[in-house]
């Protein structure tokens, strides 16, 4: 009971509302119902208060509209009157109340009160309409109150669940073309007045499949049956032809699209190839694909494969092949003009770089530039220009050399290729007052040889490492005299050039080491002059270990192990008394078993530039040459560690793992002196051979 009620409220608001030809009754739609149902409504009108909703209208002839609303003027000759539970229990089917004007009431104009309230299209309507129709019957609107209105609206409820899917059906169709709000109306309308409107609001545009089958079921010759089935089964076929095919549209359009922008991209990745940082124009972008073709095979910058591809493409008159060889074709050929480039540049710069590594080992004391430009001729082309851009000067600017305290040099002049030396042979050229001159450059002439020795400011003195006598600028010639740290003309500074070469400045006189007359010869004088910064006043610093055969190797504590002998350096001598024997100053250097020991200990004493002093862990002191010679056979002694040149030894590695000891001053090797293998036997220096008695492996102590 409680959901019929709320049913026919519903319906009851509906129809109240928007009810499109509706039943609300009206002087107009009872105009054929009879005297006593006009007289009743004019009754029903004149109620005070605006009891219906419906507008106000003129009461008929011979109703008195100022009659009070408890006296009915129209007489009735009913048998039975209806009393107040009866018109409650008859109210309560449409979930309305009984007031006390409708208690008041006569019961025609009750039933006229109960037939507006009711829902639209409703059974409880139709036979409230029936009672007031009828003519014959005087207690139809009794009858109607007490039991009809009870009977209509058991009808009513069995009628929900057929209502209920009939408006589902009428929804879920109205869904399909987008109609969301559907009036009451049309819900229980007829089944063409419903597809008649469905028809109207269906966008033949967007949904034509359903507009066609509306269409078709709307004709003269349609039935109901065919015009349900559209509503519950029909539509939803239609909708689902029309959704498959906007589906399939779309999906045309998008591959239309996909292929346009394809076609797109592929013109403007072929257009690179010829124009590269080009645009393609809309001009390019709407040509046919052999007029575009046409455009690339005429480019200034259109080269041999790609203009032989894209004339071969034209030949066939193909569209398909014309569009392969702008997709893909002119990349291909492209590809091979490319690599015919990359051929011939590959073999220019492997050309330059060649020439480079030429220079640079014949320079000899160019490693990083040697090691870059290696590995860039080994690499590819990108490679190989990135070295000859720019890789080279930063390799080179490596291997300027710096000037730093206790570093031993050379000094080469940049104009002439040759190096400053003190003149005269050996006697001589120990001389006070000796003065210097250019001579072809050897890296272990130690008249070539100056230990740079740090004072202040950036101040150095240049000490000859065979005279070891400083470098003296008080007169036109330069000259050597014994070091004096108070004397000005004994220091220099270094002027460094952008091109890595520096002019020597004497602090002194404030005049540069100049090649005399900007000679290049040997024997050319080197004298003091005013500033020119020319080739004749630029000089290059040479570290003569810089080389890319000297190893850098980690600093600890080894023994030195010959390869020849299988015996280790040590310190000869005992070590019972301090300064005897093992414990003094220029105590000799003998193989001996490798027992262990501090005598045989060395710890590694990093001094920059891969130089290194080796300090005995028995003794404190550092291996040195002894009185600093330069002669083969000159004895490997210790000293009280000054890390000078002679206690600068650099690792020279052998293909064996093995290394060559050198000494930084004289560029001689540590050698087991006569090839000798046996305990005791001593060892010196000489020229560097790289013989397995030269050769020494560093084992962890």
């Amino acid at each position: 009971m409680t959901r019929a009620r709320g049913v026919h409220a519903a319906l009851r608001a509906d129809a109240d509302t928007t009810n499109p030809g509706g039943f609300t009754l009206s002087r107009r739609s009872l105009g054929g119902l009879g005297v006593r149902a006009v007289a009743a409504l004019a009754v029903t009108i004149t109620l005070a208060g605006g009891l219906f909703a419906s507008p106000a209208l003129a009461a008929p002839p011979g109703v008195d509209p100022s009659a009070p609303a408890s006296v009915s003027t129209v007489s009735f000759s009913a048998t039975q009157v209806s009393d107040f539970d009866q018109r409650v229990a008859a109210a309560s089917t449409i979930g309305e109340s009984v007031g006390s004007r409708e208690a008041r009431l006569a019961d025609l104009n009750f039933v006229i009160w109960i037939y507006n309230k009711a829902p639209f299209n409703s059974n409880i309507k139709k036979e409230a309409l029936k009672a007031l129709s009828d003519e014959v019957d005087e207690n139809a609107c009794y009858d109607f109150i007490v039991a009809g209105i009870h009977r209509a609206f058991r009808e009513d409820v069995r009628a929900i669940p057929v209502t209920d899917e009939r408006h589902r059906q009428r929804v879920r169709a109205a869904e399909r073309i987008g109609w969301t709000v559907v009036e009451p109306y049309y819900l229980d309308a007829n089944l063409s007045e419903f597809v008649t409107q469905l028809f109207i609001k269906t966008n033949g545009t967007e949904w034509p499949e359903i507009k066609a089958q509306a269409s078709a079921v709307l004709s003269s010759t349609s039935t109901d049956e065919q015009r349900q089935a559209f509503v519950v089964t029909g539509i939803e076929t239609a909708y689902n032809v029309d959704v498959q095919r906007r589906r399939e549209a779309a999906e045309r359009e998008k591959l239309e699209q996909l292929e346009k922008e394809k076609n797109l991209k592929a013109r403007g990745n072929a257009w690179q190839v010829v124009m590269p940082g080009g645009t393609l124009t809309p001009v390019l972008a709407n040509l046919t694909d052999s007029e575009f073709t046409w455009e690339i095979y005429n480019a200034p910058l259109a080269r041999k494969f790609v203009k032989a591809a894209a004339n071969a493409a034209l030949g066939t008159h193909d569209l398909a092949q014309i569009k392969t060889y702008i997709f893909t074709g002119i990349h291909t050929a492209h590809q091979k003009d490319v690599a015919e480039q990359d051929a011939a540049r590959a073999a220019e710069t492997a050309k330059k770089i060649k020439e480079i590594i030429d220079a640079a080992r014949v320079d000899g004391y160019m490693p990083n530039l040697l090691a870059s430009a290696t590995a860039a001729l080994a690499g590819d082309l990108n490679a190989r220009n990135a070295f000859i851009d720019l890789g080279r000067y930063d390799a080179a600017k490596k291997d300027v050399i710096k000037p730093s305290h206790y570093q031993v040099v050379q000094l080469k002049g940049q104009l002439s290729g040759r190096c400053v030396q003190i003149a005269g042979a050996d006697a001589q050229a120990v001389e006070n007052g000796q003065y210097n001159e250019l001579w072809d450059c050897y890296r272990t002439a130690a008249k070539e040889l100056w230990i740079l020795k740090a004072w202040s400011n950036g101040e150095f003195f240049l000490q000859n490492l065979n005279s070891q006598q400083c470098l003296d600028g008080h007169s036109d010639l330069v000259r050597q005299y014994p070091c004096d740290v108070n004397n000005g003309y004994h220091r220099w500074t270094f002027v460094e050039n952008t091109d890595g070469s520096y002019q020597i400045k004497n602090v002194g006189s404030g005049k540069y080491a100049t090649a005399k007359d900007g000679g290049k010869e040997n024997a050319t004088h080197v004298v003091t002059y005013g500033n020119t910064n020319d080739g004749s006043q630029r000089w290059r610093l040479i570290n003569p270990v810089h080389r890319s055969d000297v190893s850098t190797v980690s600093v600890g504590r080894y023994q030195l192990k010959g390869v020849q002998s299988g015996r280790c350096m040590q310190t000869a001598g005992v070590w019972d008394q301090p300064n005897q024997g093992a414990l003094a100053n220029f105590a000799g250097q003998e193989l001996w078993d490798c027992v262990g020991g501090g005598k045989m200990a060395w710890d590694l004493v990093g001094l920059g530039g891969k130089r290194y002093a080796l300090k005995n862990v028995m003794s404190g002191k550092c291996l040195d040459v002894k009185g600093t010679g330069h002669i083969n056979g000159t004895p490997l002694v210790q000293y009280d560690c000054h890390h000078g040149g002679s206690q600068q030894f650099v690792f020279v590695a052998q293909p064996d793992g093995s290394y060559v000891l050198e000494n930084v001053f004289n560029g001689k090797a540590a050698d087991a002196m006569n090839n000798a293998v046996q305990n005791g036997a001593w060892i010196g220096v000489h020229g560097v051979h790289g013989q397995t008695n030269q050769r020494w492996t560093l084992v962890p102590a």
